[in-house]
């Protein structure tokens, strides 16, 4: 198959199945980002970037969709909005960068 048709084909098979088209590692951090943005997390987003400790794509294991997921695990220090500190996870669906589910307060 030459390569002209196979680029149509490729485009008509991510239109029909989106969930083929996968977030690459630098846009779901950025979506981290915006989602954990404000206290306690950061102010700003270099302040949210180092509450991020890590990243790592997956099969989901927190939220128990069986889907590919971007998991963030998340470290806040004690503080005067997290008195405990914070330690745990966000996950976001690898395939549109939409948060799944997190084991972290203050997130909806």
């Amino acid at each position: 198959m030459r390569a002209a048709a196979v680029l149509p084909l490729a485009a008509a098979l991510l239109a029909a199945h989106p969930s083929l088209a996968a977030v690459g590692a630098s846009a779901a951090r950025t979506a981290a980002i915006k989602i954990l943005g404000g206290d306690p997390y950061g102010r700003k987003p270099a302040e949210v970037r180092r509450s991020i400790t890590g990243q790592t794509l997956k099969r989901d294991d927190l939220c128990h969709t069986g889907k590919r997921v971007w998991k963030f695990h998340v470290v806040v220090p004690k503080s005067a909005t997290a008195p405990d500190g914070i330690d745990g996870y966000l996950e976001l669906d690898a395939a549109n960068g939409h948060m799944l589910c997190a084991n972290l307060p203050l997130l909806d």
